[in-house]
């Protein structure tokens, strides 16, 4: 019975793996919103019902994506509060640079997400994690900057969207910059932009 599950297991994982690698190939061709469910499961070398085995919608599996980059994007705002405590006030942390980098793995995909053509959820869900992340770790900006006169959840807004805006026109320019270097320009305006 084991093996039997796990021989579905992984058939499971293959088959939602291939769904997910059509809908990111398909992408790079056409507008999210303009693909179809039949597409997906065209290029995805399955039935349309085998789709709907696994998922309710293509929402569905954007959501799942973004649900793992969301997790990622914790990871490495979680490791970035922490190195903050070892770094010096004039030290730039290397998690700015991390964040370029986790989206510039899969940049002909991100620039489709986020470019005019994308999907106005993904972006909003980015957005929005980023502000989550930042307002759990609040209290690291308040010993930072502790002349701050700007809520709290206005500054994480405004810096979140600061990001994704940086991320799209990096996306978009054909990497003139490295991460590294977009990581430094990120860390420079943000501590500039928090007012005193």
């Amino acid at each position: 019975m084991a093996q039997r599950r796990s021989t579905s297991d992984l058939r499971v994982r293959r088959t939602k793996e291939r769904i997910r690698n059509a809908i990111r190939e398909l992408t790079l061709n056409m507008p999210f919103d303009e693909i179809s469910v039949q597409a997906i499961a065209q290029h995805a070398g399955c039935q349309r019902n085998t789709f709907y085995d696994h998922y309710t919608s293509k929402y569905e599996v954007l959501e799942e994506m973004l649900g793992e980059l969301v997790d990622e994007i914790e990871a490495v705002t979680t490791a970035h509060f922490s190195e903050m405590q070892q770094h010096s006030p004039g030290e730039i942390p290397p998690t700015f640079t991390k964040l370029f980098e986790v989206f510039g793995r899969d940049i002909p995909f991100y620039r489709r997400l986020f470019g005019p053509e994308g999907s106005s959820i993904f972006t909003a869900r980015i957005v929005n994690a980023l502000e989550q992340s930042g307002m759990r770790h609040a209290q690291y900006w308040s010993n930072l900057l502790p002349e701050q006169t700007v809520p709290n959840e206005i500054a994480f807004r405004f810096l979140s969207a600061a990001f994704v805006g940086m991320l799209a026109w990096w996306l978009e320019s054909d990497h003139q910059y490295s991460a590294e270097q977009m990581g430094v320009f990120l860390w420079r305006m943000e501590i500039r932009q928090r007012p005193s």
